[in-house]
């Protein structure tokens, strides 16, 4: 899980509107227990084909980085491999690459 990972798409759940993000910057670091979101920090939890995101400082836009609940995002793991990483919260599912 550890990385830095470019953010390609966005499915939202609720509208199954697909958000190609693949031509922007969007991209998740994360090492040990702590994951980067733009200028946000947080910390997180993998459990099984769980990820559990807590954000301690937010970043500007979250949605744009696929977390609608920045303080308590909850995602199942669908894929990860060491190139490839799909998540599913309630709200959308994103697909990034290992950059």
């Amino acid at each position: 899980l550890g990385g830095f990972w470019k953010l390609l798409q966005i499915e939202e759940t609720a509208t199954e509107k697909v958000i190609d993000k693949r031509d922007e910057d969007r991209f998740w670091a994360i090492q040990l227990k702590l994951i980067s979101i733009e200028k946000g920090l947080g910390r997180f939890q993998h459990i099984g084909d769980s990820l559990f995101i807590q954000m301690i400082t937010a970043t500007e836009k979250p949605k744009e980085y696929g977390l609608y609940n920045p303080s308590d995002e909850r995602f199942r793991v669908n894929h990860l491999d060491r190139n490839r990483m799909i998540l599913q919260s309630k709200d959308a599912v994103l697909t990034f690459r290992k950059f």
